[in-house]
Parts: structure tokens; C-alpha cells; sequence
């Protein structure tokens, strides 16, 4: 039995199967003889054993991220035979995902909700979600009044006022012909009429045009006639009201109409990238046409329309807004 004494060179017939082993060439008769010289040469086994921690060192230095190193020892020990030393490596080049299981996954993912819902809760109870107010019409009791019919909507026509657009208690207006889509109150628009709020979030802030930022606009409507692009919308900067109406347009959408009783929609808006909007044309002429402007970081008012002949009715409107 040969010997590798301590701090002096190995001999070259280890020194070659070491070296073949670390560069994971050995051949069945190579990888044999050294698991030989391994089981009965300590001083062997402690030499294979410091090129293996050199090997591994060298290779966290040159590349830290991308090397992965395993090594296995196994002794088995036979009655007959006496102790058997098994040594097992593996050299993986690049970034190892093995050891992640499903509940590695499922606890990620579960991190992942958590945050979203969680963010979604804090901004809600710090009150940045913004809201429609008075989106269901019931904010006021028209039961305690003479008429079913009102022309004050509340939280609504903030920048300007129409008397195309009215409060119903819709049973006791049309004799018990039509009902509500929740509650007792909706709101009726003729040809041209319009309802229109500023939109806030809980506190009091207002919602500023950016670019990309989106907004869905969801409600129920009710037609006794049908009309293709009947339904309009817009979010809007208002520049100014009465008389001159100094508005700008940074997204619009309409919906068809069809008859019969209520049906839903939801109407996406999508502010573009350039926010430099043109004047939006009106009904009054005004003598020096106001410049465009750039509508980022202004409040955006939420318009919606009725372009088309009859009646509309309007209930549960809500909005929601995704930031670019």
C-alpha cells in the first residue's frame, strides 16, 4: 500500500485520477482505482479531499452566481468485506432551481397576493381608491317629495348644468311601467344631455391626467329605443364653465344602445402618451380660440352623454382606475 505523505506532491498516477475526477472525466476502471486508493490511503482520501475544497473555492471566486457544487460520501460497511468509501460529486454550471419544490412556489405566489390585496386594502383605507360619488342615484330620498322628478343630482353636474338631464324615483315617474336597477332613484338623459363629476378619491384628491393612465366606466342603461353610438363618454379637463365652456377631451368612448329593459357597460378609456390636447369644439363660438395645452398633472372630469333621440336611463354607474 503506497502512502501520499503529509505536504508533499502526490504521487502522479493520484494526482492524474484526482485530476480526471475533478474534471469529471474519469473513465470506469479510472473512477475504480481511485475508490481503491480512496478506501485504503487516509493520506489519499485527505489529498482528494483538499483539491475538492481548492476546486470548489476557485470556482465561487471566478463566478460566484453560476456554479453549483454537491459532494456526497457514502461509507458502507460489509461484515466480510470490512468499510467501503463512495465519494459522489456533481458540477452544475449555472444557477440551480432544484431544491424549490411546489410549497416553495405556492408560499411565492401566496407573497405575491398578499402584497397585490394588500396594497389594493392600504390604498383603500387610506383612502386613495377613487370612486364615483353618488354613482347609485340614492343619495337623495325623493319618497319625502311631492314629485318623483328633480332636477338636483348630487356629487353631480359640478362644472356645468343641463336641464336635459333629471332624478327620478323611476316607479312613480312613469306610473309603475319601469323600475330601478337597485334602489328607487336613476337618472334620466334626453337627447344631449349630459351628467359630469370631478373625480376624487376618498380624501378629497383628484384623479391628474398622465399618460397611459386608464379608466373603466361600468353602469346599467335602459332604452325604449335602440341606437348605435348612443352612449358617450369622456374624461375631460374643464378649463373653464358658463358661458364659454373651455374644455379639453384626453379620451373618449361611446357604446351602442339597444332597447328593452337594463342592460350593462363598460366603456374603457385610455389617456395617449402625447397629452397636448386641441380645444374641444362647443356650441358657443368664442372669439380667440385657447391654445392646446398640456393636459398632464390636470383634473380630469368624468363626462357622460346621451347622443341620441329618447330617453336614457342611467343607474349604478362606478369607475375604476389603473395607473399607467
Amino acid at each position: 500500500m503506497s502512502q501520499v505523505p503529509r505536504n508533499q506532491p502526490p504521487d502522479p498516477e493520484l494526482e492524474r485520477l484526482v485530476s480526471r475526477f475533478l474534471d469529471d472525466s474519469c473513465s470506469k476502471e479510472e473512477r475504480a482505482r481511485l475508490e481503491e486508493r480512496l478506501q485504503d490511503e487516509p493520506e489519499a482520501m485527505e489529498y482528494c479531499a483538499r483539491a475538492i475544497r481548492f476546486d470548489a473555492a476557485l470556482g465561487e471566486v471566478l463566478n460566484p452566481r453560476e456554479l453549483e457544487w454537491e459532494e456526497t460520501r457514502r461509507l458502507v460497511i460489509d461484515r466480510e468485506s470490512g468499510p467501503a468509501w463512495t465519494l459522489q460529486r456533481r458540477l452544475r454550471l449555472g444557477r440551480s432551481y432544484r431544491r424549490w419544490r411546489w410549497p416553495t412556489y405556492l408560499a411565492l405566489a401566496g407573497v405575491v397576493i398578499l402584497a397585490t390585496g394588500g396594497g389594493l386594502w392600504w390604498r383603500h383605507l387610506r383612502g386613495e381608491e377613487f370612486v364615483l360619488r353618488n354613482g347609485d342615484f340614492e343619495a337623495m330620498d325623493l319618497s319625502q317629495s311631492r314629485s318623483p322628478v328633480s332636477e338636483t343630482i348630487f356629487y353631480w353636474q359640478e362644472s356645468f348644468f343641463t336641464t336635459r338631464a333629471n332624478l327620478l324615483d323611476l316607479n312613480r315617474a312613469t306610473d309603475g311601467k319601469f323600475y330601478a336597477r337597485s334602489g328607487r332613484n336613476v337618472v334620466s338623459l334626453s337627447q344631449w344631455g349630459f351628467l359630469n363629476q370631478v373625480i376624487l378619491n376618498r380624501n378629497g384628491a383628484t384623479l391628474d391626467a398622465k399618460p397611459g393612465l386608464r379608466l373603466t366606466v361600468r353602469g346599467w342603461y335602459m332604452s325604449e329605443v335602440s341606437a348605435p353610438d348612443g352612449l358617450f363618454t369622456a374624461v375631460r379637463f374643464v378649463a373653464s364653465g358658463y358661458p364659454d365652456m373651455v374644455q379639453y377631451s384626453a379620451a373618449t368612448s361611446t357604446h351602442d344602445v339597444e332597447a328593452g329593459g337594463w342592460h350593462s357597460f363598460e366603456m374603457t378609456l385610455t389617456l395617449p402618451q402625447n397629452l397636448w390636447i386641441p380645444q374641444e369644439e362647443t356650441l358657443h363660438s368664442i372669439p380667440d380660440t385657447p391654445p392646446s395645452i398640456d393636459l398632464a398633472g390636470k383634473p380630469l372630469t368624468l363626462s357622460i352623454d346621451c347622443k341620441m333621440e329618447g330617453i336614457l336611463y342611467l343607474d349604478d354607474l362606478s369607475i375604476e382606475v389603473h395607473e399607467p
